[in-house]
């Protein structure tokens, strides 16, 4: 059986929470401050991990660990999967709440790969 790296995962992740605006619109009714950059941050932060991986560097140039790594992405998955954030997320984006809360438990399952 052929096993995906890391670095394949996440970029497959990724591309799967870009599309999330497309396909949850933003609700034109809803004032949910900062809601619009919070996908292309998450997106971010899964290509600073991809990059990280590959490089094993963190943003700034230093040396990183595979452990480093995971533990920004397990802050990530732990802020996301914040009721309040995903209720502010839903607010903004109906529908989009599960979606991203799946996400993140793939990015869990990812985590639980590596080791």
């Amino acid at each position: 059986m052929m096993s995906v790296s890391p670095v394949e995962s996440l970029q497959a992740l990724k591309t799967k929470v870009a599309a999330f605006t497309a396909l949850y619109p933003k609700n034109p009714m809803a004032s949910v401050p900062r809601a619009e950059i919070q996908i292309p941050w998450i997106c971010r932060t899964l290509d600073e991990a991809i990059t990280a991986f590959q490089t094993k560097k963190d943003p700034f140039g230093n040396p990183i660990t595979v452990s480093q790594i995971t533990s920004g992405l397990r802050q990530l998955i732990s802020m996301v999967q914040d009721p309040s954030y995903i209720t502010q997320m839903e607010m903004a984006y109906p529908g989009m709440g599960k979606p991203l809360e799946n996400g993140m438990d793939e990015l869990q399952q990812i985590l639980d790969n590596i080791g």
